[in-house]
């Protein structure tokens, strides 16, 4: 496995703090934001808790919500009444991201915080085997990691595909370093009338020396070195999408030993703009800042769209006509209701003569079903813009091609 030296992981979790750029609109009103972005690297060796039942960890934080997370798909088993779930989301929030709670702790609203030191406590096993095959140790993998694992190459590739179109297209191409100002690629918008689909502020970077894992997979590891004695497990490796704290994709590596303690070693593949963000203002130029701050949440708002169609394998225009063809040749037509169904909730609804319905796709074009109640039109057409810049109504752009038509 690339990048994967059993024996050398260390037992922390790295983090870095990296600060935004700074740019001649900042100096005048000392515009300062802090997001905490993962390293590129980072290591734990998890299996110092051993001995202790769950309960003796001590009880601290509390459940994002009390949706359970699924685990149990394989021979991997949880103690019984012991159950996993999303952890309340914090700025410094990294995996695992996950509390434990029985129904008497949920109650209370009390959880156990689930690391990379302690999980294997939280799992049942026979004769000191918690982690019994390579499907357990996938999902052991999976569940830590958190976020969205990326199953399929054809996913996965889209995915980059669309970072590396957000990378091209931004106005940064690299952050400000000891106090110099950023290399910007294009001008700063003189006034915010077009629609905001590159990157004003935040920055993506795809990270070409770490191989993807588009699939998971696990292989047996007969022997490596744990806490300086010799074990036996598995080696899995696979790749996940996490939308908080941060935008990015990170190659996971890790050694599962039996008894299910772990080695987690992490690559940063794709890193993208921040979720969450601090900002603070040191004068008086309150128009420059609130603009700032505005295009800095839209930023985050267009690498969501970008990536959230990257992950959707039904955003490409082939299905959307697959979707019209299929409504048509059954004579029962196709309503906005049946799209949503189909696609999702769309990003935008454009309102006048006729409601279009507006699906962005990795590319940063878009699918547009036109016609209400029913869709008489499919176009393949250039992201909307504003339509000046007095109003914030949105027109279709400029460039459109007629994927499907409505037989008459």
């Amino acid at each position: 496995m690339r990048n994967f030296v059993p024996g050398t992981f260390r037992a922390e979790y790295a983090t870095d703090v990296v600060r935004p750029v700074r740019m001649p609109i900042l100096r005048a009103f000392g515009f300062c934001v802090l997001a905490l972005v993962g390293s590129r690297e980072a290591w734990s060796q998890g299996g110092v808790e051993d001995g202790r039942r769950p309960e003796e960890l001590g009880f601290h934080g509390t459940a994002a919500d009390w949706n359970p997370i699924e685990v149990g798909r394989s021979s991997l088993k949880l103690l019984p009444g012991w159950k996993f779930f999303r952890e309340r989301p914090a700025k410094d929030a990294f995996a695992p991201a996950i509390v434990a709670a029985r129904d008497v702790d949920r109650a209370v609203g009390r959880s156990v915080g689930v690391t990379f030191d302690n999980v294997h406590l939280f799992f049942a096993g026979r004769d000191g085997v918690r982690v019994g095959d390579e499907a357990a140790a996938v999902e052991l993998a999976s569940v830590l990691a958190g976020g969205t694992v990326l199953e399929r190459g054809a996913i996965g590739e889209r995915l980059l595909a669309a970072a590396r179109l957000l990378q091209d297209e931004q106005r940064l191409v690299g952050p400000a370093r000891n106090g110099r100002e950023a290399v910007v690629r294009f001008p700063y918008p003189t006034h915010e009338s077009k629609m905001h689909e590159r990157l004003l502020h935040w920055t993506v970077r795809v990270h070409d020396d770490v191989e993807p894992a588009w699939r998971p997979k696990a292989e047996a590891a007969p022997s490596f070195e744990f806490h300086g004695a010799i074990t036996s497990g598995f080696a899995v490796s696979l790749c996940v999408f996490r939308d908080y704290p941060y935008f990015h994709v990170a190659r996971v590596d890790v050694l599962v030993a039996r008894d299910g303690r772990i080695q987690w070693k992490e690559s940063t593949l794709v890193s993208g703009p921040p979720v969450v963000w601090s900002t603070a203002v040191g004068s008086s130029s309150d128009t420059d800042f609130e603009r700032q701050s505005r295009e800095m949440v839209a930023d985050t708002a267009l690498a969501r769209r970008r990536f959230a169609a990257a992950l959707d394998p039904r955003r490409s225009p082939a299905f959307a006509q697959k979707i019209c063809t299929n409504a048509e040749a059954a004579a029962t037509g196709l309503t906005g209701d049946d799209v949503v169904r189909a696609l999702g909730k769309p990003d935008h609804v454009l309102r006048g003569e006729e409601q279009i319905l507006v699906y962005g796709l990795p590319d940063g074009n878009v699918l547009e079903f036109v016609g209400d109640p029913r869709v008489r039109e499919l176009r393949f057409a250039e992201v909307p813009r504003t339509r000046t810049e007095l109003r914030d109504d949105l027109v279709s752009g400029p460039r459109i091609e007629k994927l499907w038509e409505r037989g008459r």
